[in-house]
C-alpha cells in the first residue's frame, strides 16, 4: 500500500479550516435577562409596523403584564410566540417578553400566589 504525501499547502489549508470551525465552539453566552419594563418598549418597537391583529395581541399582552395579570400576560405571550408570521425582530421581542413574564411568575409563585404556581405547572407540563 502506497501512502500519498500531502503538500504543505494542503496541510496548512486543513489546519486553517479546522481552526476556523472550532473558533466559536468555546464561546458560550447566557441570554441577558429582560425585565417587563424593558420588554414593553421592545414589543412596541417590534410590532409598530405589524398588522393590526398582531399589534393588538402584543398590546394586550403588555397591558395584562402592566396591570399585574401575569397569568393572562403569560397566556397572551405564549399565543403570540407561536404565530408563524412573526418577523425575527418580533420573535425576539416576544421571546424576551415571555422570559420576563416567566421570571415575574416565578417570583409571584415563590411569594405564595396560587394562580402563578398553577401557570408555572402548566408551563412545565407543556415542555
Amino acid at each position: 500500500m502506497r501512502m500519498r504525501m500531502l503538500s504543505g499547502k494542503t496541510v496548512l489549508m486543513a489546519a486553517a479550516m479546522t481552526a476556523l470551525s472550532l473558533a466559536g465552539c468555546s464561546k458560550t453566552s447566557t441570554p441577558k435577562q429582560v425585565s417587563l419594563n424593558d420588554a414593553g418598549p421592545a414589543i412596541t418597537n417590534a410590532f409598530a409596523a405589524a398588522p393590526t391583529d398582531l399589534q393588538m395581541q402584543a398590546g394586550m399582552m403588555m397591558a395584562a403584564a402592566r396591570g399585574g395579570d401575569l397569568v393572562g400576560s403569560y397566556a397572551q405571550v405564549q399565543a403570540l410566540s407561536k404565530r408563524p408570521d412573526l418577523t425575527p425582530e418580533q420573535r425576539r421581542a416576544a421571546f424576551d417578553a415571555e422570559r420576563a413574564v416567566l421570571s415575574e411568575l416565578k417570583t409571584a409563585a415563590t411569594n405564595g400566589n396560587p394562580a402563578a404556581e398553577a401557570a408555572l405547572q402548566h408551563f412545565r407540563m407543556s415542555k
